[in-house]
């Protein structure tokens, strides 16, 4: 109720100025602190560190760089195996590996087999009006592993939120089903959910029982 009793100028500062204020001052740190470390408010760490350490380019269509006076034999060898992985996917044959592999290892990484399920209802979320901007930011990073060489999981990580605001609205047509009532599809939903806290709970006792899970990525 106190929402709908404010005037226009308190609800443009509230969902506008407030937000734009927030990312002004968010912005001005850290050109201050990219500034004062590395020389430039536009200079910023992981530029440093490629053109410090790698040889690698950023985009498919881009050339290696000369190999850079690292004294650091580990970072150097690191680096180079950078470089193996840029050679290949220079070649259709390798591209349409390395891209078979990032996806592969996507799924166990973010999803698991269990968080699949959803995807019968992908047509009808990525239709949702609601989800045009966050359709929009999940496409933004495929288009990025589709153009980028290097890859890492936690590159992904501000698309995060994304990509399970999509998942969760595929989970909810899903339950709903096509007429609104889908007993299939209801119990798929709670089955889901059941699994996930189930797998969190094997997830927490695997510390204790000294356990360690699968880890890989295809950019190593």
């Amino acid at each position: 109720m106190k929402g709908k009793n404010m005037s226009p100028s308190e609800i443009v500062a509230r969902r506008a100025v407030a937000p734009l204020l927030l990312i002004f001052v968010t912005v001005t740190w850290l050109g201050y602190y990219d500034c004062k470390v590395f020389g430039g408010p536009l200079t910023l760490p992981y530029t440093v560190n490629r053109e410090t350490h790698s040889m690698v380019p950023y985009y498919i269509w881009q050339n290696p760089r000369p190999e850079p006076a690292d004294p650091d034999s580990a970072m150097r060898a690191f680096y180079k195996v950078e470089l193996a992985i840029c050679e290949q996917e220079r070649s259709v044959k390798g591209y349409l590996l390395w891209m078979v592999a990032k996806v592969v290892f996507l799924v166990p990484f973010f999803t698991g087999v269990i968080l699949l399920v959803p995807l019968v209802m992908a047509r009808r979320a990525f239709g949702d009006r609601r989800l045009r901007l966050l359709v929009v930011c999940v496409l933004v990073l495929v288009a990025g592993m589709a153009i980028g060489i290097y890859f890492e999981a936690y590159y992904l990580a501000p698309f995060v939120a994304a990509m399970y605001a999509v998942e969760l609205q595929m989970m909810r047509h899903l339950r709903v089903g096509r007429n609104g009532q889908s007993t299939v599809g209801l119990a798929l939903t709670r089955f889901i959910i059941t699994a996930c806290v189930v797998m969190t709970g094997v997830r927490v006792l695997f510390a204790p029982l000294h356990l360690e899970p699968a880890e890989g990525n295809p950019g190593k």
